[in-house]
């Protein structure tokens, strides 16, 4: 069984001293521990329970049920949840067992449907012999009105079961108890998935020496590390189980703070453990909510003392400094404000901005702009094979509004806010994108209709001014109550706007940033409208942005790198939110950008970092998991590297970004056709490349800019550039260790270095890190990982090359025997070896100095010659 960690707040937990596990004098035999399986269980009777239990005299001490797979058995069937049981009312006696099984189904994020524990209740007939178990079951209810549970009623079939040695978790020693609280968060829509609240606690001598607090995403991966102080409380924990209660603040999932008071029942098996609880939530104001549920979790060997659980308190949003309150009706108010129309109407005549819009034109009807497109996607579904594929440029997409919107905004001629509403009809009417997975009515998942219906809203935000009340109205009632239809018919999930804003899919997966920031965007454009539900919408928003700092933690780390990869990281981050990020400054002010934290600006920064650009053509090598076919493919899933990015970094970083589209990719754009990055045939990429491209910003070379190195601490990457200057650049990144959300991304284990054309794998270097330490500039750096290898990238050029790579641990190269340790050197671009001269503890090579630490390297220049 995974451990799973997860955030909330606690009072304390007294822990009772814990009995010990051996046999009680004078009891007639030991424990036993049984084994059954009862076939036909799950899957509409193709697949097992199976029943885990320990057993003395007769009695049963504590029994777990789990929905193992016959041919697999760590694949579950039901849900990944282990379930408590209750065989009390089955005793073992006279070689018989006899009575009934209360089976307490635990939720997880996903089964079942309606997400609360239910109980199924199971008569048990059976032989009771020479340590084996045979008999029949047949389920008499299944306490719950879920789709789910129908497949129990009436089921019956054979027990079989056998004795096995029992695997007793040794609780000697320092040790950590988790409890999944499965179910346990309350608010929201009943659909919402994310509601288990999991405590672990740090057990020495038996006392609780550290608490941790955090949630469970719905891809089963533990989030929020938070540490958390203990204040008396009381659970009591013995060989065989634990009860007592447990008070928690946390927040509901309407993220209002609330406490949540448990008395837990549990029960441990092996390292396993389960129990049920009775939960009462008080949410200020409001009047206490009540229910109950169970839990499953496990034991752990080791108390962590959660130093690695600090709380990070820095802000993920500064007010905007030049931010004033919305107007009743003000729009345009997502890209830009009504103010910054004359600027925007000065850039339309500049050379940049004549060019942008030309392009717009283009992309809207394959000419002018000034009339409704003439090509449009023949699909009548999604993935039509008959349909037509390759559309020409100016065939209807899902920004056509948004473009002509923004020639209404520069010219004031209320015809382009006319062709906006004659798109907009079309999409009501089930008009599909060019990409015919794109649609406002049935687009394929929740992903796309994030994206759909926030691009949308940037329409209509745009057109608003030129449209009469009732079609405002009209629109903008579509926006807010958007209802793509059932993401998963059979199930009967919902997938509206609010399941958009919380995201339907966990932020590692590529799905949650176009939910949650196209989600964004239609709520940022409806706010304040005098005909929309105000108190939902107000909450909404605050459930977004929830979710967008949980895409910029759970799904980015704080460099930029996606727990899925390249591929779907683009789309995470360039299809709708980092547009949505750049619209919060704007609609709310609420600036995400211009803050300590690193985390949305790398988004942006990581491709000019990581990519070469060669006879025009942009390369990023190796390209990391899912989807590698989105990197730089500059339409909808890789687009918008500039055009997009230029909102979503500091004036200093656009600078820099700027001076390298200038470089390495404007003439070849031009040539494309798509200048200002809008090769894209869809015309958002020339909306926010208009609004975006910095005309009047001198640029500045990357490395006058940008430190020549950076990590992503999340999912240990690191990436290192010597310079930007041609496609000779040396580049160099690793991938230490494995990331994932649904999809993955494997570590490299060595560093992967592009130089002068070469491209190979040097040293090894995987696991995780113990110190990173880079000079002011990152000109020179050292990386030193939890095995004891130590790596430094050198790019001062002290040491006569235009880099230096050192390594404690196996790679190609010159040795040399430094104290007790090894050094290997690789040099690029020397025009000769450079010599290495060892003097005691030190080794020299031109002006660079280098010795060992501590088990790290240490580099005594520092100063780039």
């Amino acid at each position: 069984m995974k451990q799973h960690f997860f955030k909330l707040q606690c009072f304390a937990i007294v822990v009772a001293t814990f009995v010990s596990q051996s046999v009680r004098a004078g009891d007639e035999r030991p424990e036993r521990h049984w084994e059954m399986h009862f076939p036909g269980f799950f899957r509409d009777g193709t697949e097992p329970l199976y029943l885990y239990a320990t057993e003395r005299n007769g009695e049963w001490m504590s029994v777990v049920g789990s929905s193992r797979s016959r041919a697999n058995p760590n694949h579950k069937t039901y849900n990944r949840s282990y379930y408590p049981g209750d065989l009390s009312a089955a005793p073992i006696k006279g070689g018989r067992m006899k009575g009934r099984l209360i089976l307490h189904m635990t939720p997880d994020q996903w089964v079942p449907l309606d997400h609360k524990s239910y109980t199924i209740e199971i008569d048990i007939d059976a032989n009771v012999a020479n340590d084996s178990v045979a008999g029949i079951y047949r389920i008499i209810a299944a306490n719950s009105t879920d789709k789910t549970a129908d497949q129990f009623m009436g089921k019956a079939g054979a027990i079989t079961g056998v004795t096995r040695p029992g695997t007793p978790f040794d609780r000697s020693a320092p040790f950590t108890i988790q409890i999944n609280l499965q179910g346990a968060l309350v608010g929201g829509r009943p659909d919402f998935g994310e509601r288990c609240i999991i405590v672990r606690l740090g057990i020495d001598g038996g006392t609780i020496v550290s608490a941790t607090q955090g949630r469970l995403n719905a891809a089963q991966a533990a989030t929020g590390f938070e540490r958390f102080d203990l204040t008396p409380s009381s659970i009591s924990i013995g060989s065989a189980g634990f009860k007592g209660r447990l008070a928690i603040h946390s927040k509901t999932v309407d993220e209002e703070p609330a406490t949540y008071t448990f008395d837990i029942d549990g029960h441990i098996y092996d390292d396993t453990t389960v129990g049920t609880y009775a939960e009462s939530v008080v949410i200020e104001g409001k009047e206490a909510v009540k229910l109950d549920g169970s839990f499953d979790g496990k034991l752990s060997h080791g108390a962590k003392n959660g130093a690695a659980a600090q709380r990070d308190d820095r802000p993920w949003w500064t007010p905007s400094a030049r931010y004033h309150p919305l107007q009743t009706a003000e729009h345009p108010r997502l890209l830009f404000r009504k103010s910054d129309l004359p600027a925007l109407r000065i850039k339309a005549e500049t050379r940049e901005g004549k060019a942008i819009i030309e392009r717009l034109r283009r992309q809207l009807n394959g000419g002018d702009g000034q009339s409704m497109p003439t090509v449009y996607s023949n699909a009548y579904v999604a993935y039509d094979k008959s349909a037509q594929k390759d559309l020409p440029l100016g065939a209807y997409t899902i920004s056509h509004v948004a473009g002509y919107g923004l020639l209404y905004q520069l010219t004031g001629d209320p015809k382009y806010a006319d062709l906006g509403r004659q798109c907009f009809e079309v999409a009501l009417k089930g008009q599909r994108d060019r990409d015919d997975r794109y649609c406002w009515k049935g687009p394929v998942e929740a992903l796309r209709a994030g994206a759909t219906v926030g691009w949308y809203a940037v329409g209509y935000d745009l057109c608003y001014d030129g449209w009469d009340a009732a079609t405002r109205e009209k629109f903008g009632s579509a926006i807010e109550h958007y209802d793509f239809g059932a993401e998963h018919p059979k199930a009967g999930a919902v997938a509206d706007l609010e399941s958009l804003a919380r995201g339907t899919m966990p932020p590692a997966s590529n799905h949650f940033g176009l939910q949650v920031g196209g989600a964004a965007m239609a709520l940022m454009a409806v706010t304040g409208e005098p005909w929309v539900d105000q108190p939902r919408i107000d909450r909404l928003l605050k459930v977004n942005e929830a979710s967008l700092i949980r895409n910029m933690t759970e799904g980015f780390g704080d460099g930029g790198f996606f727990a899925e990869g390249d591929g779907t990281g683009s789309m995470s981050s360039q299809i709708a939110f980092l547009t949505a990020l750049q619209s919060s400054e704007h609609a709310l002010g609420k600036d995400f950008i211009n803050v300590e934290r690193p985390n949305a600006r790398m988004m942006t920064l990581k491709w000019i970092y990581l990519t070469v650009v060669r006879n025009g053509k942009p390369e990023v090598w190796p390209i990391r998991g899912g989807y590698p076919h989105n990197v730089w493919s500059r339409e909808l899933s890789g687009m918008g590297y500039f055009a997009l990015g230029f909102g979503a970094v500091t004036a200093e970083q656009r600078s820099a970004m700027k001076w390298y589209y200038d470089r390495y990719l404007l003439q070849s754009d031009i040539k494309a056709d798509g200048p200002y990055d809008t090769v894209s045939h869809y015309p958002h990429s020339s909306v926010c490349a208009f609004v975006n491209w910095p005309v009047d910003l001198p640029g500045r070379n990357p490395a006058a800019v940008l430190p020549l190195c950076y990590r992503d601490s999340t999912y240990g990457f690191y990436a290192w550039r010597n310079r930007w200057q041609d496609d000779n650049d040396i580049v160099i990144s690793v991938l230490t260790k494995p990331s994932r959300g649904f999809m993955s991304a494997s570590p490299d284990g060595g560093l992967e270095v592009q130089a002068f054309g070469r491209q190979f794998k040097w040293a090894q270097v995987a696991g995780e890190t113990k110190s990173w330490w880079t000079s002011p500039r990152g000109e020179a750096s050292v990386l030193t990982m939890a095995d004891g290898t130590s790596v430094a990238v050198d790019f001062t050029r002290s040491s006569g090359a235009v880099a230096m790579l050192v390594t404690t641990g196996a790679a190609e190269g010159r040795h040399v025997t430094l104290g007790a340790s090894t050094l290997t050197f690789t040099f690029l671009g020397a025009s000769s070896e450079p010599a290495i001269n060892v003097e005691g503890d030190n080794a020299t090579v031109g002006q660079q100095t280098v010795s060992i630490r501590d088990g790290s390297i240490v580099l005594g220049t520092t100063t780039p010659k």
